[in-house]
């Protein structure tokens, strides 16, 4: 289907704007201009997700907090925790840039395997945090970096099933941590915030 990401990133809007509990913070997206021909640097070297993904959209950056003018939820711990979650696309441009080795090394400490840094290309960012990158020469694996911790995690799964994961898990902040890394604190906290302020919310994933 030409528009799949686009009729399930509209859905998904719509179903956060029926949630009295969710605040939409940010909903920008910009569709690709499909008079544009398709971009063959695209097509040679990267996966087929990745690629339908950018012929949709040129833009596309969304966020949501819990609204606490709505009712009441538990917290586990009301003085830390912040409810919201997050997606930035970058942009083509930028995800054909490829990664920035030297700006992980000297502002994160960070040093990316020469071979691997090559083949990286990020598509969603958190400024300072995390970013996510598409390994071209592997196309059923990302690498998750993680910024605050000067880490890389290669993660096999591809770009379909990390978007579906994504949306499944509202995007809720810590989600890949919780659900790619096995995190428990955060697995905990999504299971947590998500089961009030969703309904039927059920973390049923079918990961490959």
């Amino acid at each position: 289907m030409a528009d799949f990401y686009i009729k399930k990133h509209e859905n998904f809007i719509e179903s956060l704007k029926l949630m009295d509990q969710i605040k939409i913070m940010k909903n920008e997206y910009i569709l690709h201009d499909s008079t544009h021909k398709s971009d063959s640097t695209l097509k040679q070297v990267f996966p087929k997700g990745i690629i339908q993904f950018y012929h949709q959209f040129k833009s596309l950056h969304i966020s949501w907090k819990y609204n606490f003018e709505s009712r009441k939820i538990n917290f586990l711990d009301e003085q830390m925790d912040f409810i919201e979650g997050e997606f930035n696309l970058l942009d083509k441009e930028r995800f054909l840039e490829g990664i920035n080795g030297k700006a992980l090394e000297n502002d994160f400490d960070m040093l990316v395997n020469s071979m691997l840094r090559r083949e990286l290309f990020p598509f969603e960012e958190l400024p300072n945090e995390y970013l996510v990158c598409i390994n071209r020469k592997t196309p059923d694996q990302i690498v998750f970096i993680d910024l605050d911790e000067s880490k890389y995690f290669e993660i096999r799964i591809d770009f379909e099933s990390y978007m579906n994961c994504g949306y499944k898990c509202y995007f809720f902040y810590g989600w890949q941590k919780a659900i790619f890394l096995s995190s428990a604190s955060h697995l905990n906290r999504l299971k947590h915030y998500l089961g009030q302020l969703i309904p039927g919310f059920n973390l049923n994933l079918d990961l490959p």
